[in-house]
């Protein structure tokens, strides 16, 4: 049992530190907040409840923790997926209107009709 629980811990760990990482990078103030206090209350968890067994659950550990990281990437791509959409959608009228300004510029020149 105490394996299992080394790895939920390590797993949750880890998650929350990937995604405090990404919160980070994009500037995402709320998300950092609240992802901060999740680690905080995580950490103090294992630490009660595990921290006292000693060095053989480093295993179970480490792998909780791989794949707490890897689930991070997944789970800041659900949590930040409309605010990506919405800056995707931004960078494609951008594109856009400055493909329409080069038309006019061509079309002012006389190059195209």
């Amino acid at each position: 049992m105490i394996y299992l629980q080394a790895f939920i811990a390590a797993f949750m760990s880890a998650i929350l530190r990937g995604l405090q990482n990404k919160n980070i990078i994009g500037g995402y103030k709320l998300l950092t907040f609240v992802t901060g206090a999740l680690m905080y209350t995580v950490d103090a968890v294992t630490v009660y409840f595990i921290a006292s067994e000693g060095f053989h659950i480093v295993f179970a550990s480490a792998l909780g923790a791989g794949f707490g990281y890897v689930a991070s990437i997944r789970v800041h791509k659900v949590l930040t997926a409309k605010k990506e959409a919405e800056l995707k959608a931004a960078r494609k009228a951008k594109d856009r209107k400055k493909m329409l300004k080069i038309i006019r510029e061509l079309r002012e020149a006389g190059e195209i009709q």
